[in-house]
């Protein structure tokens, strides 16, 4: 039965990562006049003449460095002539923040009513974006190139203290897009995990392997975001390890795969956990 199960969720669909918003006006290179409410650049595909330079779009995320405010992050940087931040945060809220087209330097300031950030795009393929600000609270984040042939994806969450629910902060999972459907279900391979708490940033970038066979999958699974048949937000990833400061961490977290939380015998979970120091905890995705 479990194989079945496995089976009937790897093959009810293939997994396509990508958005369905319809496009909106844009923000003309020499024009900025627009009010940034008038923008939007949701839906858009990769412009392949820019798959290998700084303009196009990227995709990512930022967690705050207090407290567990995140969202998702992604970046139009001139792939339509537009130069937009469009920001969709886990409480619902959408921020909207514009630069300069005519920008002659590798480092674009994104602005708008809610505050701001620089992106240092002097190597695309490692890009720099700091001195995060929005409604006057700093964040951490992370964005990766989107082309025609990469998908970068990210789940947002959040961690918490077991009983001490004052001990918290976001945990968040990141596929870079360069580890495409690595175990033949779909999805993107993860490439790193970035837990934020108390004004700090742990990021881990080995991804441990682990058994989907008592769930009837594969011996071998490659930790993934998205799975065929079922959601894109899914995480599934189990039995990691990740360094905290001078502890190290291990956590689990199968995230909307058939149930909101599993195991990898596809038995219910009510959320992913953690272990750290002493501490044990529960972590939620988005």
């Amino acid at each position: 039965m479990k194989t079945n199960k496995f089976l009937a969720l790897a093959l009810a669909t293939t997994m396509i990562i990508s958005c369905s918003k319809e496009e909106g006006n844009s923000v003309e290179e020499a024009n900025l006049t627009q009010t940034v409410e008038t923008v939007t650049d949701k839906g858009q595909t990769p412009n392949a003449q820019f798959d290998n330079n700084k303009k196009g779009l990227y995709i990512g995320l930022v967690a705050a460095k207090e407290g567990m405010s995140r969202g998702h992050l992604n970046l139009n940087v001139g792939n339509n002539g537009a130069y937009i931040a469009s920001l969709d945060m886990a409480n619902g809220t959408e921020f909207k923040l514009v630069a300069n087209g005519n920008n002659l330097n590798d480092v674009y300031h994104f602005t708008g009513t809610e505050g701001s950030f620089n992106v240092n795009l002097a190597d695309f393929n490692d890009v720099v974006v700091s001195d995060v600000v929005l409604n006057d609270a700093e964040y951490f984040a992370v964005v990766y190139k989107h082309t025609t042939t990469r998908m970068p994806a990210a789940v947002t969450g959040t961690w918490l203290e077991t009983g001490n629910p004052a001990f918290n902060g976001t945990w968040n999972i990141i596929a870079d897009g360069t580890i495409v459907d690595p175990n033949g279900f779909g999805g993107e391979g993860i490439t790193s995990v970035l837990i934020t708490r108390g004004g700090n940033m742990f990021m881990d970038t080995t991804m441990e392997t682990f058994s989907f066979a008592p769930c009837g999958g594969p011996e071998v699974w490659i930790p993934t975001i998205g799975f065929a048949g079922v959601s894109t937000n899914t995480t599934t990833t189990w039995g990691q390890t990740t360094t905290i400061g001078s502890a190290a961490a291990t956590w689990d977290l199968i995230y909307d795969f058939n149930v909101p939380y599993s195991d990898p015998a596809c038995g219910v979970l009510t959320s992913g956990t953690w272990s750290w120091n002493g501490k044990v905890g529960e972590i939620y995705g988005d």
